[in-house]
């Protein structure tokens, strides 16, 4: 099925691609030197609109290739929820998640518009380290979270100083 445009990855300037790669590697750079690398992240945090610390950095690229990372952020940033998204592209969306369909950051995309347009947090959570013996398919993985109800908050109660004191 195509997709309109709005559920499709964007398009990345290549230019800011690069210009982030080369502040992941000054990042590593400083660490390795013993610099202090937290103007790096500051600025690779405005740019992309992320509030990494260094380490949650180091932890991420330490799995990704770094310009993969770079455009997941830039991709992941710019899902947005759709007033008007049928069922039919929800369901397409999913197929792409389920089946792995595009590269890591265009399935970063696909997931975060998921979770932004279907009342589920954490739905790679569900998909990818499922427990269950049978794998779902992507229409029962899209009726499971349509159907999800988040559970109310808990109330905490007060602390027990600010309970009323029994006179003496």
């Amino acid at each position: 099925m195509e997709l309109r445009p709005e559920l499709n990855p964007p398009v990345l300037d290549e230019e800011q691609v690069q210009r982030l790669v080369d502040f992941i590697n000054s990042i590593e750079d400083s660490l390795e030197i013993g610099d202090d690398p937290s103007e790096f992240v500051s600025q690779f945090n405005r740019e992309v609109g992320t509030n990494f610390k260094y380490d949650e950095l180091c932890e991420i690229w330490s799995y990704m290739e770094v310009e993969e990372f770079v455009r997941s952020q830039l991709r992941t940033s710019q899902a947005r929820k759709i007033p008007d998204i049928t069922y039919e592209e929800l369901l397409e969306l999913m197929n792409r998640v389920c089946k792995l369909q595009g590269t890591e950051s265009e399935v970063a995309f696909y997931t975060r518009m998921l979770e932004k347009n279907l009342p589920i947090e954490d739905l790679w959570v569900d998909i990818f380290w499922q427990s269950s013996d049978r794998k779902l398919s992507s229409q029962e993985y899209l009726d499971r979270a349509l159907a999800f109800r988040p559970k109310p908050p808990l109330i905490t109660p007060p602390p027990i100083d600010t309970f009323p004191q029994k006179p003496d």
